[in-house]
């Protein structure tokens, strides 16, 4: 029973680091918002273009691994997530050139039964917005 449970945990991790989404979690640490996990998608999509090395944000608040007019939107996402205590969807366009591209993001508050440590996880969604 315990190999099924960590060979259905090794599954999840696997899946999670592979989809081509972009996925994290942050923790709730004395009030601030610190990273604990960016899939590989993540770090592709957001800090490799941005001239960051993914590895070094999980461990850090975003205020210690953004431009601080960044950290200042993604903290107040989160913020938002946390005070609606569930999930938050809502659209970015980002204009590229002609096209216009519309991220969505979903993020979802949660709360560990056993330690009562919060979490933000959340993930994005691309879609061309040219028509």
């Amino acid at each position: 029973m315990i190999a099924d449970r960590f060979e259905l945990l090794r599954a999840k991790h696997t899946s999670i680091e592979l989809m081509p989404t972009p996925f994290w979690i942050k923790e709730l640490v004395d009030g601030k918002f610190v990273m604990r996990y960016i899939n590989k998608a993540y770090g592709k999509a957001y800090c490799i273009p941005n001239g960051l090395d993914p590895g070094e944000y999980p461990g850090k608040t975003d205020y210690e691994y953004w431009p601080s007019d960044i950290a200042r939107i993604y903290e107040k996402n989160d913020i938002d997530t946390l005070t609606r205590k569930g999930s938050y969807i809502f659209d970015e366009k980002v204009m590229d050139g002609t096209n216009r591209l519309i991220r969505t993001f979903i993020k979802m508050y949660v709360k560990d039964q056993y330690t009562g440590k919060v979490f933000i996880a959340g993930m994005t969604i691309e879609k061309d917005d040219t028509n």
